[in-house]
């Protein structure tokens, strides 16, 4: 499993397509990241057994519009971060190279968690124990499901008390 935020998920991106072409992982999570929407991910898609999850917001504008615009992503784009427009295949990837890309859209009911959509919420550590953590911990057989999934589907979050 590799987990990362913003430009970080461009370092694991890059790290992926670096592995020698027999090792994978299970699964990516890439919270708001700042890579360009048209990153051709199939490279690091074929390194990962189970999904790559990326979460999105609309709301992360200051960061993924603005900043990205001015001073470009993570892979030297300056345009709108995937972490606010989603990624979108480039022409030449075939459509079934991205099957196992996930998107999952900012939730307004995560905002009682601490994340608000904006760029640094995503780093809140009740969210991540309500909602990344149930897909860290997920079932062998609901990960191999043929339906899409997304973030109706992603599994049940849970209630977790944070010690003081």
């Amino acid at each position: 499993m590799i987990t990362s935020n913003s430009a970080g998920c461009g370092i694991a991106l890059f790290a992926l397509q670096c592995l020698p072409p027999d090792v994978t992982v299970d699964d990516v999570i890439l919270v708001s990241p700042a890579v360009s929407p048209d990153f051709d991910l199939s490279p690091a898609l074929a390194h990962v057994r189970g999904k790559m999850y990326y979460f999105d917001s609309p709301m992360d504008v200051l960061t993924l519009w603005l900043g990205t615009g001015i001073f470009g992503t993570i892979d030297q784009k300056k345009s709108a971060g995937a972490g606010l427009v989603g990624f979108h295949p480039p022409a030449s990837t075939r459509s079934e190279s991205y099957d196992k890309l996930v998107e999952v859209k900012y939730d307004i009911s995560w905002s009682r968690w601490g994340y608000l959509g904006t760029h640094l919420s995503g780093m809140s550590s009740a969210w991540a124990l309500n909602v990344i953590a149930p897909i860290l911990v997920h079932d062998e057989k609901e990960m191999t499901a043929a339906e899409p999934r997304n973030v109706r589907t992603l599994p049940t979050p849970r209630r977790v008390a944070l010690l003081p």
